[in-house]
């Protein structure tokens, strides 16, 4: 299985990682991040905020995590948003990155993106 799971990741596709519950504005806030770390570092970037709008009217927190891992199989890296140690889901996400060899990437307060975990793909 594991096998799989590497074939499976594309090498520079990043997972975004942020709070969404309760936070107004979360896809605004997920589309500059997406387009930020496009333009910065060509990377192709799994928007979750985007993909999981289309999600039926009954889909639980445990549905959104199960598609989280999902999305999260295909990426080598995962960035943090700004606000993330608050989020139950961005926690849960960036130990699965951890535990599945991801590199991590946040922002500093200069809006500096740096390796926060990791170190097999150098940002670019």
């Amino acid at each position: 299985m594991r096998e799989r799971v590497v074939q499976m990741r594309r090498e520079k596709r990043c997972y975004l990682s942020g709070p969404i519950t309760g936070v107004d504005g979360y896809m605004e806030k997920f589309d500059k991040y997406e387009h930020k770390l496009t333009q910065m570092f060509g990377w192709s970037v799994i928007n979750p905020a985007r993909v999981n709008s289309g999600m039926p009217f009954d889909t639980d927190y445990g549905d959104y995590m199960e598609m989280s891992e999902t999305m999260m199989r295909m990426c080598d890296r995962i960035f943090l948003m700004p606000g993330w140690e608050k989020s139950k889901g961005a926690k849960f996400e960036r130990e699965f990155a951890i535990i599945h060899g991801m590199d991590v990437f946040e922002e500093n307060q200069n809006g500096e993106i740096f390796l926060s975990v990791g170190g097999g793909s150098n940002g670019r």
